[in-house]
């Protein structure tokens, strides 16, 4: 059983996919010009009193009864990580989490090595689950408040990135080479890491975003003899496969034409981390990622903090910039303040654990909000305090509650059992599922 079917009775949980559902219904008859999400262009659904890990619970049911990928938008890094575990917790196994930004492009310090991992193993993520809708499990995109600001190529643009490879393939290596070192990797001696490619007489290898292990393509002449999974740390082939589709590891492909406009636009030659924050001034990006994330479905936790940090961004944008020395405005490197917010607008599925949006003055074009209250209270935290968590355990199994845990797949159960062993008395594992 997973964690996210004890809410498929509750009351709750069935007026949430009716509403849900009669979105989805109106959104197939006229689409609405706002994000895409639950009820768009009809009543605003807000729910309010969720605590804890329900509101990843319900929504990982949603996920899963409708077959629909979700996409949440949350406040900043600390929420997302925390949604991030709720949702796993909940048994959703695909979930991604969209990197933050944490300084302005004006600073000029191009996103780490993790940061781009993890963009572009969700953006590949979602352009895979466009082009086979039906295959696989729902994905649950964590979207920080500041990722929101992010500029990315048109979704379709971005799926002609990818480079396909198949066994028997007839390829240049040299223009191979130079094409994926023109989409972000970096060409070395030995593949390490993410992003990292090598080429030794007949070997290929590649480590591209979106996987746990490199690619090793074995080349005769210039025909593909195999492709392999390997592993960086070892260096030893594993699994073969007869085809790779190369994500892109960066978010346009570089050019002389852009190298171009930078330079005219700054005065001088770019270094190589303006090229990379600058980008989106001199390639085409309009998109963000809800564009990208869509028709999954889209749910804003706590609106009025979203919104703030939102505020609190595009306010350090501006300030960072010096007309003296940066040539680009904010709006040509990232999303405007304006912008993200009429996206988030049309998004119709709402957690506000005080329920104040759904008294909120609406748009005209929108039916009153219809709010769904969560019979909930939130429980202390026993982090580190093994004799308090369970004589918690011990009071509510005394008390007639049924107890569940969730615990991770690797080792949790083990854990509960120790636990269960220490405090013999206090705690029956047989009475905690």
């Amino acid at each position: 059983m997973l964690l996210s079917d004890l809410v498929l009775g509750l009351p709750s949980y069935t007026d949430l996919l009716e509403r849900v559902r009669r979105g989805e219904d109106r959104a197939s008859v006229a689409p609405s010009r706002g994000a895409s999400g639950a009820a768009s262009g009809g009543a605003r659904v807000v729910i309010s009193g969720g605590v804890g890990a329900l509101p990843a619970l319900l929504l990982a049911a949603l996920a899963r009864e409708l077959s629909r990928s979700l996409a949440v938008v949350v406040a900043n890094e600390k929420d997302a990580e925390r949604w991030v575990g709720d949702l796993q917790a909940a048994g959703l196994t695909r979930v991604f989490h969209a990197p933050a930004p944490t300084l302005t492009p004006y600073q000029r310090i191009p996103a780490s090595l993790k940061a781009r991992r993890d963009e572009f193993s969700l953006l590949t993520a979602l352009s895979d689950s466009k082009g086979a809708p039906s295959k696989g499990a729902p994905i649950a995109a964590v979207l920080p408040a500041r990722s929101l600001f992010t500029r990315l190529p048109d979704p379709s643009r971005f799926s002609e990135l990818f480079v396909r490879i198949r066994r028997g393939d007839e390829v240049s290596l040299a223009r191979l080479t130079e094409r994926l070192t023109r989409l972000g990797y970096r060409r070395g001696d030995l593949v390490v890491e993410t992003g990292d490619l090598a080429v030794r007489g007949g070997l290929f290898d590649v480590f591209p975003p979106d996987r746990d292990l490199a690619v090793r393509v074995e080349l005769d002449g210039d025909r593909v003899e195999s492709l392999r999974l390997f592993d960086p740390d070892t260096q030893r082939s594993q699994e073969r496969i007869e085809e790779v589709s190369l994500a892109p590891f960066a978010a346009s492909e570089e050019s002389e034409e852009a190298r171009r406009l930078l330079t005219e636009r700054i005065g001088r030659p770019p270094s190589e981390a303006e090229r990379s924050v600058f980008a989106p001034a001199v390639s085409a990006m309009p998109a963000g990622w809800l564009e990208h994330a869509a028709p999954a479905l889209v749910v804003l936790i706590e609106p009025s903090a979203v919104k703030e940090e939102v505020a609190a961004f595009a306010e350090r944008v501006a300030t960072d910039r010096d007309p003296d020395r940066d040539a680009f405005l904010p709006e040509e490197l990232v999303h405007g303040e304006d912008a993200i917010h009429e996206r988030l607008s049309g998004v119709g599925l709402r957690f506000d654990r005080v329920g104040v949006d759904a008294h909120m003055h609406m748009d005209a074009e929108r039916e009153p909000s219809h709010a769904i209250r969560l019979p909930a209270e939130a429980i202390a935290g026993h982090g580190g305090r093994a004799a308090e968590a369970a004589a918690e355990l011990s009071r509510a199994v005394d008390s007639g509650e049924e107890v569940f845990v969730a615990s991770r797949p690797t080792g949790g159960a083990e854990k509960l059992r120790r636990l269960a062993i220490e405090y013999d008395g206090t705690i029956r594992p047989a009475q905690v599922r």
